[in-house]
């Protein structure tokens, strides 16, 4: 029997590896001869680098960058012939700030433009940019200003950090754009489908998380507006209304307008790179799963999305969650045979986050059960 393991990542507990390690080491606890195939996934949020890595066979690449408050970090990215995989979060994201250090007025995306650039100076040819988690609400402009482009004052200097740097935008020549750039191919992956301003645009949507406060949201997202537009006057790429440009407060404006980058679905684009069709093809179970499973799982979120692929293959899917605002006939349209949460009803997340590794492995042996009794 060939068992299939590919869940997301359970965020702040256990890593998309560490979760299959777990369930795995459950299942065999009863069946030490299963044939367990671990595939590590993620939808394009934190973690995706990491978790293609190892299928992807590719290296582990370490440098000192900007964090988004123009602090020395390190952060690292996936790199294996001629193809890159860069989580934005890992140079601009918001687990790398305290909450109260939140500030869009002042995050930067420029730690995020110098692992792009040293990704090209190692040779990359294609590049995917996993755009969730981002602290940011710059529209990408330190991104792009770490790449060669000069945005600058009306008095000729270099605009500061931030959107509050962006508000004192007169001139975007983008001329200086590092050549390189010109011979690689960007994806976007991202499920944000807002455009860079408006109602439903970055600094509305997202900037709370970010720290903006509720009166910030008028000016935050006027300045993103007029700098869509100068973006499409020099870039010659519509980006204000595009679907996805306000993707990482406005950074898929950025890659679209300045790096002619390729919008992509997140998960549907993760499992191609992994060609996870052909991997799971002849598998009798597949497991996936996520830290929570909500209204929003349901549009195409990793577990849901992987579902989706299995059910070509007509596998039975089974789904491990930390918790669950939905239940099993909710999401067996989804592909979703049975669903199983971590946490009861009277288990905290905090005891529940703690114990993940215990959770899951006894999560494992009853997959088991439940699979070989067939009522399910």
């Amino acid at each position: 029997m060939k068992i299939v393991i590919a869940s997301d990542s359970f965020k702040g507990s256990a890593s998309s590896l560490e979760v299959a390690e777990f369930l795995a080491a459950g299942m065999k606890s009863l069946k030490p001869d299963l044939n367990v195939l671990k595939v590590p996934v993620a939808d394009g949020g934190e973690g995706t680098s990491e978790a293609l890595r190892d299928t992807l066979g590719a290296g582990r690449v370490s440098l000192e960058v900007q964090d988004p408050l123009g602090q020395t970090i390190v952060a690292e990215y996936a790199l294996a012939d001629g193809l890159a995989v860069i989580d934005m979060a890992a140079a601009s994201g918001l687990s790398l700030l305290r909450t109260e250090d939140l500030d869009p007025y002042t995050a930067s995306s420029y730690g995020t433009g110098e692992m792009i650039l040293d990704a090209v100076k190692k040779g990359a040819k294609e590049i995917y940019l996993g755009l969730g988690g981002s602290a940011t609400n710059d529209g990408g402009i330190g991104m792009a200003q770490a790449l060669g482009v000069k945005a600058l004052t009306a008095t000729g200097e270099n605009i500061g950090p931030g959107a509050a740097g962006l508000a004192n935008l007169h001139t975007l020549d983008l001329s200086a754009l590092d050549a390189r750039l010109a011979g690689v191919q960007f994806y976007a992956i991202c499920d944000v489908t807002n455009p860079l301003s408006g109602d439903n645009g970055a600094s509305y949507i997202y900037g709370p998380q970010k720290g903006a406060r509720a009166e910030d949201l008028k000016d935050l997202d006027r300045i993103l507006h007029r700098y869509g537009e100068m973006l499409e006057q020099v870039a010659g790429r519509k980006v204000n209304d595009r679907p996805g440009a306000g993707a990482a407060g406005g950074m898929g404006a950025a890659l679209v307008g300045i790096l002619n980058a390729e919008l992509k679905p997140g998960i549907d684009t993760v499992l191609d790179l992994l060609n996870f069709e052909e991997q799971i093809r002849g598998s009798d179970l597949l497991i996936t799963g996520e830290g929570k499973m909500d209204e929003s799982s349901l549009s195409g979120k990793a577990a849901v999305g992987i579902a989706r692929c299995a059910k070509k293959l007509a596998l039975p899917v089974f789904a491990v969650v930390g918790s669950s605002e939905l239940n099993s006939a909710s999401v067996r349209d989804k592909g979703i045979d049975l669903l199983l949460p971590l946490m009861d009803g009277s288990m905290s997340l905090e005891t529940a986050m703690a114990q993940v590794g215990v959770l899951l492995f006894e999560a494992g042996k009853k997959i088991i059960r439940i699979f070989e009794s067939g009522d399910y």
